[in-house]
């Protein structure tokens, strides 16, 4: 069971849903109208059976957001994307990770978080469900203070923490206590 935070047009999606193959369950949320009906035609022309789409945002609270979309890739809340104002801001629903995974039913093996800025208060707002539940997280952090505060938060209930950079971005990789090998 793979969740897919910041889902876009689909990348991801697509290398997630290949590999978990049949057996496996791929949801990619994705609040952005644009990029929402691009992830759509891909799902359908890559025959991503697996797939199921879910448009909301995963936040650190359920609710209404202010949300900055029509950026393409730099679409995300309104507190979080520079220059919002150059942006079509509109109100989304939000839903937290917790939340999100009583409503399905399911507890995610793996997370890929590219939440353009939301990160860290995702995982804050989760930190009891994720020291409950080993997931394995893979996440594109947007700041340094982002890069240090998921480092702390994930430290500290016993994940190892990998921080490495690729295409001049920085990613997280956190692995809960039973799974890390060190």
């Amino acid at each position: 069971m793979v969740f897919d935070l910041g889902a876009n047009a689909g990348a991801t999606t697509y290398f997630f849903s290949r590999l978990v193959g049949l057996g496996g369950k791929v949801f990619a949320f994705e609040p952005d109208e644009e990029s929402l009906q691009a992830l759509r035609r891909n799902i359908e022309h890559h025959s991503l059976d697996n797939v199921t789409v879910i448009k909301r945002a995963v936040a650190g609270r359920a609710g209404e957001r202010s949300f900055s979309a029509g950026a393409g890739l730099a679409s995300g809340f309104s507190q979080y994307v520079a220059h919002p104002e150059a942006h079509e801001t509109q109100i989304i629903q939000a839903v937290s990770l917790q939340g999100a995974c009583e409503e399905l039913g399911i507890i995610p093996t793996f997370i890929k978080m590219d939440i353009e800025g939301a990160e860290l208060e995702v995982v804050k707002s989760s930190l009891k469900f994720f020291q409950l539940h080993p997931i394995r997280n893979a996440i594109e952090a947007h700041g340094e203070n982002i890069v240090t505060g998921l480092e702390k938060l994930f430290s500290g209930i016993g994940y190892g923490v990998e921080v490495f950079s690729m295409f001049g971005q920085k990613y997280i990789w956190a692995e809960p206590p039973a799974l890390h090998h060190c």
